[in-house]
């Protein structure tokens, strides 16, 4: 039996809250903060080939190439001891890829992963804190994939509060759900749909004024931060509140929910303000490689159109949720309870690369906008921010002609605006 067998898991890596590599008893110590962040991305990515260009230049990216791919080689040789002295083959190297054999070692990031739909409390018992809490490296191309990457993470980890929440809606376990609705508005307090949830467990343990007592806080939040009042569902929750009713989807704890018996990514009607979600990209090159490029162009989107205040734009743990599904845009509208959906494809040939997007309604399903780029491959993440600050440029005032088609075909008893 080879020792790699024999050994399976001798090696534990922790990057939630932190970074810690265990073997058996003892702490591994990595002699460099970047040969921490090598092994951290390789396990994120696990089990998948990385060229060796992409690596250096993502760690080393000040330095020449030959003094980059030196380092990087300095680096797994290290990650190589380390995993030798456990008696495990950790790092599989060929001439221009690397590949960290992850099913040989237990990753917090893997298993939280895996767990996180069957059981969510226990793959949050895994969320230490955020991912490699505390390293910084001032690597630009390295601190944007550990932006990103720590948001996706965290995306994560409050779609599982929220559907321990909603159990608790549907009959389960009333604390922990509300526990979890609380954690969810620690972590994403402008979120109305996390306040509405917790206000309605709030109240299905017979606390109806810590209820209104949230709402209040919301309130000043949202005016505080955004300068918005609270959206027409979350105000109609609180009317029913105030009025003594028994709000849609709340139960007492022992019998099943209403309306907000469903998915989480289900939980959020479209809201009043302009609301868009951005699919994952096609990958159309024929390279599984290229997939974290498709990806990464729809998440630096994802980050652009949040700086609009304006624009709702929903987290990526819940539009990557489709990812390999056909797109419906009516379904994809109706379940994440938005206006526009974004859809892109992606296809890389040599050293030129194609990115196509189409804006749509989701009401109707109609296209309302949609663009075609082309650019010669130099620098991925440069090019990644050139097309995505172009696609936003183009997109918002697309955005705005369509909010505004869709006001003036409202009657004038709908809105609000015109009453005052």
């Amino acid at each position: 039996m080879q020792a790699a067998e024999r050994n399976v898991r001798a090696l534990s890596l922790r990057l939630f809250g932190g970074f810690e590599l265990r073997a058996g008893d003892g702490t591994v110590v990595l002699p460099t903060r970047k040969t921490r962040a090598l092994l951290a991305f390789l396990a994120v990515h696990a089990s998948q080939p990385h060229s060796r260009g992409k690596l250096a230049g993502l760690l080393w990216g000040d330095r020449s190439e030959a003094q980059a791919r030196h380092s990087l080689n300095q680096a797994l040789l290290a990650l190589r001891r380390a995993a030798l002295d456990a008696d495990v083959e950790l790092i599989e190297s060929q001439a221009e890829t690397v590949t960290l054999h992850a099913e040989r070692m237990a990753i917090d990031v893997a298993r939280f992963a895996a767990l996180l739909d069957q059981d969510p409390a226990g793959a949050l018992e895994l969320y230490a804190g955020p991912l490699l809490d505390g390293l910084t490296l001032r690597e630009a191309a390295f601190d944007e994939w550990l932006t990103d990457t720590r948001r996706h993470f965290h995306d994560m980890a409050c779609r599982g509060h929220e559907a321990i929440g909603l159990r608790g809606l549907q009959g389960g376990d009333l604390a922990a759900a509300m526990a979890a609705a609380q954690r969810l508005v620690e972590l994403e307090p402008l979120r109305e749909d996390a306040h509405r949830l917790l206000m309605r467990l709030q109240y299905a343990a017979g606390d109806r004024n810590a209820a209104l007592q949230q709402f209040m806080r919301l309130k000043t939040l949202l005016g505080a931060e955004l300068v918005v009042e609270p959206g027409a569902e979350t105000e109609q929750l609180h009317r029913s509140l105030r009025e003594g009713l028994p709000p849609a989807g709340s139960t007492t704890g022992t019998g099943k929910g209403g309306e907000d018996e469903r998915q989480p990514h289900a939980l959020t009607a479209a809201p009043e303000r302009p609301s868009i979600a951005v699919m994952a990209f096609d990958n159309l090159s024929g390279d599984p490689q290229q997939e974290y490029f498709a990806d990464g162009v729809a998440e630096d989107l994802i980050t652009g159109l949040s700086r609009f205040r304006w624009l709702l734009v929903i987290a990526r743990s819940s539009s990557f949720a489709f990812k390999g599904q056909p797109v419906d845009v009516k379904r994809i509208g109706s379940e994440l309870g938005v206006r526009y959906v974004l859809c892109g494809s992606v296809r890389r040939a040599d050293n030129r690369v194609r990115v196509s997007v189409q804006l749509a309604d989701a009401a109707s399903g109609a296209q309302i906008w949609a663009e075609r780029y082309d650019r010669v491959l130099a620098d991925i993440f440069a090019l990644q921010d050139e097309i995505a600050d172009a696609i936003v440029a183009a997109m918002e005032p697309e955005l705005g002609r369509a909010e505004q088609r869709r006001a003036q075909g409202k009657i004038p008893e709908l809105l609000g605006a015109w009453e005052l």
